[in-house]
């Protein structure tokens, strides 16, 4: 936003998360960390390499987000669309599903094992205690982009209601929505081919597991549809 200077806009991020804070931890403002310092916080030492920045007082909002965590980011995002910030309809997919992939990324960078439990359905309705409330489904835009000539729709949004199949999902969805260059493109498309490919190593082991093999079209077919 040409009006925008890249200062006024981190004070009313703040603003957003006192507001935020003050009405989940009943008005203790006095425990409130300026959003600045929080993300400041792990870049305070002086062996970090973004330590002059943050010594150098006054720094605009690009800068910010350049050391903001996975998690800092997707909040800052929430701010920016329930705000309605300048051209903030660009970041809906973003707003909707970034925070899924955050999962996919703490698994990644841990280590941690994706293929558990990929095979079970409605995962999302475990986390109600009523029988009564309304049956929990993935969001239509997600259903929309997984649909594909593999799987019928039906299906396909059924697989998405397992967290792990959902959020890896999600993930592709935003990486097909903003990243727009060519190569990168042709090389992540590549990538997610050669991950395909191993997921088919030694495929007679469970070739007679149906959920699985549905799983496998539902992913074959969201890696053709992905352009570059």
């Amino acid at each position: 936003d040409s009006g925008e200077n890249g200062f006024s806009i981190i004070d009313d991020y703040n603003e957003y998360e006192l507001k935020r804070f003050v009405s989940i931890i009943d008005n203790k403002v006095e425990d409130y960390i300026h959003v600045k310092d929080k993300i400041f916080k792990e870049v305070k030492n002086k062996r970090d390499y973004n330590y002059d920045t943050y010594t150098r007082g006054k720094f605009p909002i690009w800068k910010l987000i350049e050391m903001m965590s996975y998690g800092q980011l997707s909040s800052f995002i929430k701010f920016y669309v329930d705000e309605g910030k300048y051209k903030s309809k660009q970041l809906d997919i973003a707003y909707k599903f970034l925070h899924y992939s955050k999962n996919i990324r703490d698994s990644a960078a841990h280590s941690r094992p994706l293929l558990l439990n990929v095979v079970e359905v409605d995962q999302f309705n475990k986390i109600y205690t009523s029988h009564n409330q309304k049956k929990s489904q993935a969001h239509r835009d997600l259903k929309r982009y997984v649909e594909t000539e593999m799987l019928k729709r039906k299906k396909s949004s059924e697989l998405i209601t397992n967290f792990r199949i959902h959020d890896l999902c999600c993930l592709i969805y935003l990486h097909d929505e903003y990243v727009k260059g060519k190569f990168v493109r042709k090389v992540r498309k590549r990538e997610l081919f050669d991950v395909y490919k191993r997921a088919l190593y030694r495929r007679n082991m469970y070739s007679g597991i149906d959920q699985f093999n549905d799983i496998l079209k539902l992913f074959y077919g969201l890696i053709r549809k992905y352009r570059c």
